[in-house]
């Protein structure tokens, strides 16, 4: 089997993931759920402002953030990110990833993404300190993997 992606393109990925998934979840979300409140600019221009600090919020978020990865993960074998990187999940066999393990790896990426200020640190020292087959917590636990998009 050829190696596995490292940190590298697991970053870019999420990246990109974050980027959609904002557009996807993070707006509609903000616009349906916020406060908004109108603004005038220096120039005297006019704009709205959505802002929250209701926790429900946040959890609405976080929970749909989780759905986005798992569905995307489980029906497809990867995220829009994963895809445009080339790279997919599967169980730790290989085989397609079941619905328990997506949810399992994407509720761990709470976990993954610590600490806030220099986001997934953990997951990139756990990937870096599994020299064996560069999976983070959440793939651990969950008993999955990512690979390349070329590998059976």
């Amino acid at each position: 089997m050829r190696s596995l992606p490292g940190v590298g393109p697991r970053a870019a990925a999420t990246v990109v993931d974050g980027v959609v998934g904002f557009v996807v979840v993070g707006i509609p979300v903000l616009v349906v759920f916020g406060k908004k409140s109108h603004t005038v600019g220096p120039n005297g221009g006019h704009g709205v402002r959505y802002s929250t600090s209701d926790p429900k919020v946040l959890v609405l978020w976080i929970v749909l953030a989780i759905a986005y990865y798992a569905l995307f993960e489980r029906l497809l074998g990867a995220t829009p990110g994963k895809f445009v990187l080339g790279l997919r999940v599967r169980m730790a066999d290989l085989t397609p990833l079941t619905w328990k393990a997506a949810v399992i790896r994407n509720v761990l990426r709470a976990v993954d993404a610590a600490p806030y200020a220099v986001p997934y640190l953990v997951a990139a020292i756990a990937v870096w300190s599994d020299g064996s087959s560069t999976r983070r917590i959440g793939d651990r636990v969950a008993g999955t993997v990512v690979t390349h998009r070329d590998v059976s």
